[in-house]
């Protein structure tokens, strides 16, 4: 069975990643899969630079150090089959 990645960028606190987790793992659920494997990875690179001048918009008055938030590589493998249900994109 092959497997697909789901990748994402994050700037979140703990509670964030808990909360991001949850949202992925009921998607998976909702298509009756499974996730096979993951992980997460604190990054510091200028890559995701652009999720902390997101956050700072979409939150005007609060700074981008409160808390523990920081940005985040996350990748989870979701198994997928050419049998049984088609996958339909969302």
């Amino acid at each position: 069975m092959r497997a697909r990645r789901l990748r994402l960028g994050l700037y979140a606190d703990e509670q964030g990643l808990a909360w991001v987790r949850s949202l992925v793992e009921d998607a998976i659920g909702s298509r009756h899969a499974r996730i096979i494997g993951g992980t997460l990875a604190h990054t510091v690179d200028d890559e995701l630079d652009f999720l902390v001048e997101q956050w700072t918009v979409e939150h005007p008055g609060q700074t981008a150090d409160h808390g523990n938030r920081c940005t985040w590589k996350s990748t989870w493998g979701v198994p997928c089959g050419r049998g049984g249900r088609s996958a339909r994109p969302y």
